[in-house]
Order: structure tokens, then sequence, then C-alpha cells
């Protein structure tokens, strides 16, 4: 699972918008949370 994140961030991450970022993680976060918690 980390080589995929580390192939995933190849630049520093002050190039991102924060906007953008934002977006991924929050995309990133309801998936894992939908994965754990299925009602």
């Amino acid at each position: 699972m980390s080589d995929k994140h580390l192939c995933w961030v190849p630049r520093p991450w002050d190039e991102y918008p924060s906007d953008f970022m934002g977006l991924v993680l929050h995309s990133e976060v309801t998936f894992h949370y939908r994965q754990t918690n299925k009602i």
C-alpha cells in the first residue's frame, strides 16, 4: 500500500492548491470511513 502513495507524490506538497488537497483528503477519508463502517 505504501508504495502506491510514494509514487503518488512526485513533487512537494506546496505545489498543490490547498483546495485540491482538501478534496483528495476528503475523498480518501470518506472512502476509508465507508469501508470500515458499512451500514
